[in-house]
C-alpha cells in the first residue's frame, strides 16, 4: 500500500544517517501522515455505507471497502508500533503517551472479528469456502452481521453518534464509567470488564468478557452516546422468541426457531412418516448457505427482508417464501 512505502521510505532509509533533531522531525511528520490516514477510514467508510443505503453501491462492493479498511488499519497498526519503538532510540524524546494507545484503540475497531473472517475468506475464495454475513445501512449508520461457528457477530455504527467538535462532557474516567453503567447496566459488575481513557480524541472504551460472550464498545465524550459497539455473543445463549412449524404433502416438516432481534434461526427438517431428521441442502434466494446435521438441524442468519427458503433433501425439495 501507498502509505507502508512512504512510511517505510521516510523512517527506515533515512533514520540511521539523521541526527537527533532530524530523527525527531521525521518521527513526528511520519506520525502525523499515519493520523491523517486514519482519520481518512472513517470517512471512506462513511461516504461508501450511505452510498450503499442509497442504492448507489452493492453489498459486495461495500464488503470490499470494509476490506480495504482492514488491510490498511493492519498497516497503521504496524507502523503505529514502529513509530515507537523509534521513537524510544532518541534521546530525550518520546511520542505523547495517551495519542498512540488511542489511535491503535480506533484502528482495533477496523481490524474487528468479523472482518477478521471476511478478510481470511476472500484469501481463500479458491478452495470453495463461503463467507455469509447480512449488511445493514442508513445514513446515520451500519450493522454487519454474521454466524462463525457457535458464535454470533454483530459489528454496529452510528455515525450520529460520533462528534469530535463536542467538548468532552466528563471530567474523569470514572464519570464515563457512569455513563456506561446507565447504557449497560450488567456489564461493569463482571470481573471481565475493563474501561481505557482514550478523552484525547474524545473518546471512551469498554471491553467486556462475560458468560455469554464478549463486548467491546465506544462512547463518544461529546454527545454522551455509543457510537461503535462489537458483540460476539454464543448463539446457544440466545433465547427462542418464536417457534414455527410448517409440513409439505411431500412428508417434509420444517421447525424455525427465531432468535430476538432477527439473529440466528435454527432450522430443523423432519421426516412426517417416520419422525426422522432429514439430511438436506438449504438454500436461500437461491444461495446454497449448508447442510442439516445428523439431526436434520441448521443454523443460518436470516436476510433483514422477506428471503425464500428452499430445503433439498434426496428425494424431494421443497420452496417457501419467509416469513410464513
Amino acid at each position: 500500500m501507498q502509505v507502508d512505502y512512504e512510511q517505510y521510505t521516510l523512517v527506515d532509509q533515512e533514520f540511521a544517517q539523521a541526527t537527533n533533531d532530524e530523527q525527531v522531525a521525521m518521527i513526528q511528520a511520519a506520525y502525523n501522515r499515519t493520523q491523517e490516514r486514519i482519520n481518512a477510514l472513517d470517512e471512506r467508510e462513511r461516504t461508501a455505507v450511505r452510498a450503499h443505503a442509497d442504492g448507489d453501491l452493492s453489498d459486495r462492493e461495500l464488503i470490499q471497502v470494509y476490506l480495504e479498511t482492514y488491510h490498511e488499519a493492519v498497516v497503521l497498526s504496524d507502523l503505529l508500533t514502529d513509530l515507537k519503538v523509534r521513537a524510544d532510540q532518541v534521546s530525550d524524546y518520546s511520542l505523547p503517551a495517551q495519542q498512540p494507545r488511542t489511535d491503535q484503540k480506533t484502528l482495533d475497531f477496523y481490524t474487528s472479528t468479523i472482518r477478521t473472517n471476511i478478510a481470511d475468506a476472500s484469501q481463500s475464495i479458491r478452495s470453495g469456502n463461503t463467507y455469509e454475513y447480512r449488511i445493514q445501512t442508513s445514513q446515520n449508520g451500519y450493522r454487519l452481521s454474521t454466524l462463525s461457528g457457535d458464535s454470533y457477530l454483530i459489528e454496529t455504527a452510528r455515525f450520529d453518534n460520533r462528534d469530535t467538535t463536542e467538548q468532552n462532557q466528563y471530567q474523569s474516567q470514572d464519570e464515563a464509567q457512569e455513563r456506561l453503567k446507565e447504557l449497560y447496566p450488567w456489564t461493569l459488575s463482571h470481573r471481565g470488564s475493563h474501561t481505557q481513557d482514550n478523552s484525547v480524541e474524545n473518546f471512551y472504551w469498554l471491553s467486556l468478557d462475560h458468560p455469554h460472550g464478549e463486548l467491546s464498545t465506544y462512547l463518544d465524550g461529546g454527545t454522551g452516546d455509543i457510537y461503535q459497539e462489537i458483540q460476539v455473543v454464543s448463539a446457544d445463549s440466545l433465547p427462542t422468541v418464536e417457534s414455527k412449524t410448517k409440513s409439505w404433502n411431500s412428508s417434509f416438516e420444517v421447525t424455525l426457531n427465531k432468535t430476538p432481534a432477527n439473529g440466528p434461526v435454527q432450522l430443523t427438517a423432519t421426516d412426517i412418516d417416520t419422525g426422522e431428521p432429514i439430511q438436506a441442502t438449504i438454500m436461500i434466494d437461491g444461495v446454497e448457505i449448508g447442510e442439516t446435521d445428523e439431526n436434520g438441524q441448521l443454523e443460518y442468519l436470516p436476510p433483514a427482508e422477506t428471503y425464500d427458503l428452499a430445503i433439498n433433501g434426496e428425494s424431494s425439495r421443497v420452496s417457501t417464501g419467509i416469513p410464513w
